[in-house]
């Protein structure tokens, strides 16, 4: 069985490559993307553990690639944590598994990831 998909969306390069080191030091493997709408394009939608994306973001927002995957039609179930700098009322309102506020402790971020693939490989009831 191959290690748990981790996608990071960020248009920041310096936060992407961090994250990206991070989910890597782990053993995890991760699809880092620039934009929603990169990401969107990629196809691993259907294939990933839980998604890791900015909120704001030129063009297509964390919140609007939550309601995007989200649906009708439901293109991803994965759990997606929201990081921001700034938190909007609209983002605790939104379908986001989590919020992290940057900076960001990266053992929250280690903590929800975990989580998720815990939650991704249990049995289905």
């Amino acid at each position: 069985m191959s290690a748990p998909l981790i996608i990071l969306v960020d248009d920041d390069p310096g936060m992407l490559r961090a994250m990206e080191a991070l989910i890597r030091s782990l053993g995890y493997r991760t699809a880092a993307f620039s934009s929603a709408e990169e990401f969107l394009s990629s196809g691993t939608a259907q294939n990933c553990t839980c998604i890791v994306s900015d909120l704001h973001m030129p063009g297509m927002t964390g919140i609007e690639l939550v309601e995007r995957l989200r649906g009708p039609p439901c293109i991803s179930c994965a759990p997606v944590f929201l990081v921001s700098a700034r938190m909007t009322a609209a983002a605790s309102s939104s379908n986001a598994a989590a919020l992290l506020q940057k900076p960001f402790d990266p053992n929250a971020l280690v903590k929800l990831i975990e989580e998720a693939i815990e939650t991704a490989r249990l049995p289905p009831l």
